[in-house]
């Protein structure tokens, strides 16, 4: 029976007759006898089990020290008076004391935890000691002054083997003190208890780890019989809490005692086991124990500890993405399956047979120090149960290749028949999850196992090629077996590999299929194997995938890896290359190259330097060394091979990317891991051509060599003779081609054909003169088949070449070529897509069609110099050329041929001239292509129009309140007229610089100007009739200037006016104005415009628009005098006209401009000045001279004023000048009017 925590417990009553008294059960203590009671003397044999104690001779701890959990070993004497000891809270404490000891008054000894003293020989306690726990002593105790005095106070209990006297004593009996562990291994024992096979804690177990218990139990008394099986009781607590209890009918020395529990939280835990048996019954319809006694218990201490506490757990993966992170997983397959998400999980194989996958983690686990668990759940189902997965660690140093499949899961090695394998390379442990069962039978060359045996988890060691991989531990057949699961329900597997301490290398597998987990490989030290290599620096962890003739589906989900140390993998090395001819002389090292490849097509070398360890063995200077990007070694085999050599690179630092191989050319122009063989001969031609430009003739050197018998250097193979040699070519990059190597008038064929003689000098040297119109490496090749003399001889060669373009032709459609600004010469917009055509030519002029077919292809660059303007700005011309042989749609087109969109993002002419990209054609020389010298003009895609001003016009007046009156004409403020931003941009809305350098600008002013539409209303405001408010604007001619490059700034002309209509049916209160003019358009003489056109300028009108008059007053006095006629601004309101107060010091007035009628009565004294508040100030009005004496009469004086201070006073419908009434000679008025005023009209 399972629980899973300590919370659950089983409870059980009995309910029984009234008849019979049921007595509580008795407890005994843990060791028999020994502390029964509060006080036990003259326990002798009976008492503890002294004779494993290692006495020492320790200081005791000076007073008031506090002791932590543990044994501690102190000598006998006397403890002086007033002595006091702690045991710190929740210690347990054992203090052992060699020899007698005597225990000074008034000492303490308090207790947090549990506390046990044991005495070898005789105890002396002082009076008024105080001690909190168990005192025992192998002798006698007493106590001082004869037990006059104080009693000593115990709390907890005394126990001796000789007499303790009839002394007094103060004890409290501490019972669950007395029955705790503190007396382990001090006495014989009738029950001990285990935990995963240890007897003693405390027993570290995992969180929610199935811990199995067991019991062994001896001197078991004879219990009753009685009905139902009921003589025994089995409790099982955890914690001081019952968890289980069985009733049993045999005694626990006949029976396996075993138990199991889960505990599902990290802690310190006590179990206890405690068994009882019936030793008193009664008779009710058949005997009943009446009566339960203890027979013995013991308890063990368990650890449980979260492994995963203090782990990097960040390597994780749920396969939820639905595509496999790359970044974390490098996967291989040798079949149609590669692993793969479905349905949320990585799949290894399908329900397929003869399938083999593997899939590596991205990371490295340092191996030394560390501690690795890796936990994921499993799924096997849906065929018809094979093979399985394998979990592999192996070297970071060597590249991982998976072993064998089938049973040997990807893991283990294979020798059978003809069939050789070799196991997983680099590999140090293969778990493998065996559903067929082959994985730990020692057949097919694996060494060591258990035999068939389906169903098991088996583990494999360390190996190399052939060897080693040799089975260290292998389970059962599992119930359930490894493959019952289905697709919703899987396994729960967890690996551990502990290396934390020195020389150890613990590895443990558990599974929980529903149960919690239970231990399928208990701990164990790998290096302890026989064959076993050491912990390597560095892990990378594998999974390998198999089906054979028996299938399943294979998959894992939630996978996690946690480490103490986990490290990035960094940068690694996607797989190195060896270029080599194919056979090599005896005579002299043979050189290869050397690449380490940064991208699966080796466009790119690795950057950082890489340490290799070359195979076979005989490297000059060594088979280990360090390179950066390309290196070439030479390789020096002193006898003829039989079977080829096969180069390659058996290790690196960085490591290489999982399940990479070294490619090789053998001089085919293939790269294969299935051509990194290589004879070497005693005999043969070295062959040297230099590299040169296509199409043009150079001279093949031609020498045939021997090994000298005796200083094994090599020699001329002939001396001034005629030899007939079968010349041919193969190509090698590109790996082929249409042109042929041509020697004089011939064209070399393809493959040996029929010979030519060659003449070979005293230093057995001949000359060939060839030509190849194309470009490329190719490799001449040379052999020799002796005849009359000669006859058995052999002698192979072969010579590389490069062949470069002579140049590279640009055609670009549709480029003006303009090399100065003129209407019509314009080619594009900056920034945009233009098409460019290229050409690789041969000395001859020809195209040559394997240009671009290179591995890596070769590709042409474009570099662009600026032709004008002068001191322009000059940006990079962006885009690439495309694949040689195609057109710009990506159709097939000639060889030799690219095309490409390109992009220059500036106004102005530049010239581009074409190279080779990488500057080294197939690593020689460079080429350089013939100069299109003009290419444009380029011009703005568009302008970026934004108003930096938008004008600030001037109030009339702005004493007090700002104001202006209808009709007048405003201007703007000084330097705050409108201004707009004009801004050249390219396709990606970039500045264009140059734009506004000389003669590349194209803006005009007037262009602006007349694409300038004032407003004719206020957007707001309306007239007495409802219709917008009319509106009036002069502009005048506006300024074109550079701000910075690239932009211009046009801003309206500082005596530009804007009127608001006067008139009668503007008589409307006062308004803030809202008004707008537009910029209609953008356009340059190239016709490039702006998308934002129209721009709405809304200039500021900070300022009261309000409807004015000049109101002049009526005026009478005698005619001896002069008489003065007062006026005053108005302006309209909803309530009428009244005063404009604001108009202070404001309008500058001069009544010469008023008119008399009749005009010969009286005549008008000028005067000039400003309003003051509104008004004409005292005596500076409108002031008229006397007429003279007994000269009486009226005469009308109107005023002629602006426009703005004019209205309709007749209501006739049109504006006039204000007027007033003067009358001479009336002294009073008349009786018959009570009150005279002048009604204003409205």
């Amino acid at each position: 029976m399972r629980y899973s925590d300590v919370g659950r417990h089983l409870v059980i009553l009995i309910l029984m007759s009234a008849v019979f008294s049921f007595a509580g059960k008795l407890h005994a203590a843990q060791c028999t006898s020994v502390f029964s009671g509060g006080l036990t003397q003259n326990l002798g044999a009976n008492g503890l089990d002294l004779s494993g104690i290692s006495w020492a001779s320790n200081p005791w701890p000076a007073s008031g020290s506090k002791l932590q959990t543990g044994d501690y070993y102190f000598a006998g004497g006397r403890l002086p008076e007033d002595y006091e000891l702690e045991v710190a809270p929740g210690a347990r404490v054992r203090i052992f004391v060699s020899g007698n000891l005597v225990i000074g008054a008034n000492s303490k000894f308090e207790s947090g935890g549990e506390l046990l003293l044991v005495v070898q020989g005789n105890l002396v306690l002082g009076n008024s000691v105080e001690f909190e726990g168990l005192i025992y002593a192998g002798g006698a105790v007493s106590r001082t002054s004869n037990g006059q005095g104080n009693q000593p106070e115990i709390d907890g209990a005394l126990a001796s083997a000789g007499p303790n006297g009839t002394y007094r004593y103060d004890i409290e009996f501490d019972e669950e003190l007395a029955a705790s562990s503190l007396l382990s291994g001090l006495c014989t024992r009738n029950i001990e208890l285990s935990a995963n096979g240890q007897t003693s804690g405390p027993v570290i177990v995992a969180q929610n780890e199935l811990v199995s218990f067991s019991v062994a139990a001896m001197n078991c008394p004879q219990a009753e019989s009685v009905a139902g099986s009921n003589e025994w009781i089995d409790r099982w607590s955890v914690a001081g809490v019952q968890v289980d209890e069985f009733n049993k009918g045999d005694s626990p020395c006949g029976r396996d005692v075993t138990w199991s529990y889960a505990f599902s939280e990290p802690g310190t835990y006590v179990v206890e086991y405690e068994a009882e048996y019936c030793s008193s019954r009664r008779w009710f319809f058949g005997f009943f124990c009446s009566e339960y006694e203890v027979f013995s218990s013991d308890e063990i201490v368990i650890e449980v500890e979260n492994k995963f506490s203090g782990l990097n757990c960040e390597t994780q993966d749920d396969f939820q993405s639905g595509t496999l992170d790359t970044d974390l997983w490098v996967t291989s397959s040798n079949g149609a399956f590669t692993p793969s998400i479905v349905n949320g999980r990585l799949r290894m194989t399908e329900a397929s047979s003869n399938q083999s996958t593997a899939a590596t983690l991205q990371v490295e686990l340092p191996g030394e120090g560390n501690l690795v668990v890796l936990t994921f759940d499993y799924f096997a189902y849906g065929g018809t149960g094979a093979d399985g997965l394998a979990v592999v660690l192996s070297d970071a140093n060597q590249t991982p290749q998976p072993g064998s499949y089938g049973g040997s899961l990807g893991y283990a090695q294979q020798v059978s028949g003809d069939v050789r394998v070799p196991g997983f390379r680099g590999g140090w442990l293969g778990i493998g999850l065996d559903e067929y069962g082959n994985f730990g039978n020692p057949t097919e060359g694996r060494q060591g196992g258990q035999g068939f045996r389906e169903d098991s988890v088996v583990i494999r060691g360390s190996g190399s090629g052939l060897e080693g991989y040799r089975f260290l531990r292998g389970t059962e057949s599992l119930s359930p077996g490894i493959d019952s699961t289905n697709s919703a329900n899987g396994h729960t597997y967890e690996i551990t590999i502990d290396s934390r301490a020195s020389g150890e290398a613990l590895v443990s597998i558990r599974r929980d299929y529903g149960s919690g987990m239970e231990t399928l490989v208990s701990p164990f030290n790998v290096l302890n194997e026989d064959g076993q290599d050491d912990v390597p620096e560095n892990f990378l962890l594998s999974l390998t995938g198999s089906t054979g003739g028996s299938t399943n589906i294979h998959e894992l989900d939630n996978v996690q890896l946690c480490a103490l140390k986990i490290n990035e993998v960094g940068n690694q090395v996607d797989h190195f290359e060896i270029e080599h001819s194919g056979t090599g002389l005896t005579c002299r090292p043979e050189a290869v190259k050397l690449r380490a490849c940064a991208d699966p097509d080796c466009s790119e070398l690795f950057p950082e330097p890489v340490k290799v360890t070359l195979s076979p063995s005989g490297w000059v200077g060594g088979n280990t060394f360090t390179f950066t990007g390309e290196e070439e070694p030479a390789l020096r085999i002193t006898r003829p091979t039989l079977e080829p050599v096969t180069l390659g690179v058996s290790g690196s630092t960085p490591g290489t990317k999982p399940f990479s191989q070294t490619l090789c050319d053998n001089g085919s122009g293939v790269l294969s891991a299935d051509n990194c063989g290589m004879v070497f001969l005693d005999s043969g031609f070295e062959i040297s051509i230099p590299d040169h430009v296509s199409d043009t003739t150079v001279t093949a050197r031609i020498a045939a060599v021997r090994k000298d018998d005796a200083t094994e250097q090599c020699v001329p193979g002939f001396n001034e003779e005629e030899k007939h040699v079968a010349l041919w070519f193969d190509y090698v990059n590109p790996a082929s081609g249409s042109e042929s190597v041509v020697s004089g008038n011939d064209f070399l064929p393809r493959s040996m054909a029929e010979t030519k003689t060659l003449d070979f000098d005293e230093n057995g040297v001949a000359a060939l003169d060839i030509r190849y119109p194309d470009v490329g490496r190719v490799r001449l090749r040379a052999q020799y088949d002796g005849v009359g003399e000669d006859e058995g001889l052999n002698m192979v060669g072969d010579g590389a070449f490069v062949a470069r373009p002579a140049r590279f032709q640009l055609e670009i459609p549709g480029n003006p070529a303009a090399t100065s600004v003129e209407d019509g010469n314009d080619f594009v917009a900056a920034g945009s897509d233009f098409e460019i055509r290229v050409s690789s030519l041969n000395a001859s002029g020809n195209i040559t069609p394997n240009f671009g077919r290179e591995l890596p292809a070769e590709s042409v660059a474009l570099s662009a110099a600026l032709v004008a303007p002068a001191d322009g700005r000059m940006l990079p011309l962006n885009g690439v050329f495309g694949d040689f042989g195609r057109d710009c749609a990506g159709n097939v087109s000639s060889g030799g041929t690219a095309c490409g969109q390109f992009q220059w993002p500036e106004v102005g002419i530049i010239s581009i001239t074409p190279t080779l990209a990488d500057g080294r054609y197939l690593e020689t020389a460079d080429v350089v292509g013939s100069e299109a010298p003009h290419v444009g003009r380029f011009i703005p895609d568009r302008f970026n129009v934004s108003i930096s001003e938008p004008g600030e016009v001037e109030p009339y007046c702005s004493v007090s309140t700002a104001f202006a009156y209808m009709g007048q004409g405003l201007s703007w403020k000084i330097g705050l007229q409108p201004a707009v931003t004009l801004e050249a941009l390219n396709v990606d809305g970039n500045r264009t610089r140059n734009y506004t350098l000389g003669s590349f600008q194209r803006f005009k002013v007037a262009d602006l100007d007349s694409n300038r539409s004032p407003g004719t209303s206020d957007i707001s405001a309306a007239d007495i009739n409802g219709d917008p408010f009319p509106v009036s604007a002069s502009l005048s001619g506006g300024s074109l200037s550079v701000v910075e490059p690239g932009v211009l700034r046009y801003q309206f002309a500082s005596d530009d006016e804007i009127t608001f209509g006067k008139m009668p049916r503007t008589r409307v209160p006062p308004f803030f104005p809202d008004y707008l003019i537009q910029l209609t358009g953008v356009s340059d003489a190239d016709g490039v415009s702006s998308l934002q056109t129209p721009v709405d300028i809304r200039p500021v009108f900070d300022l009261e628009m309000r409807y004015g008059r000049l109101q002049m007053e009526n005026a009478y006095g005698p005619e001896t005098s002069a008489l003065e006629m007062p006026f005053q601004a108005e302006y309209f309101t909803s309530g009428g006209f009244v005063r404009n107060s604001d108009d202070n010091n404001c309008w500058s007035y001069d009544t010469s401009a008023v008119s008399l009628d009749p005009t010969d009565f009286t005549s008008v004294t000028k005067m000039t000045g400003t309003l003051d508040e509104g008004m004409s100030p005292a005596g500076r009005g409108v002031l008229l001279d006397a007429p003279s004496e007994n000269n009486r009469g009226d005469v009308i004086a109107t005023f002629a004023v602006p426009v703005w201070l004019q209205d309709a006073f007749d209501e006739n419908g049109e504006l006039e000048d204000p007027s007033g009434r003067a009358t001479f000679g009336v002294y009073r008025g008349n009786d018959r009017i009570i009150y005279w005023r002048e009604v204003p009209a409205n």
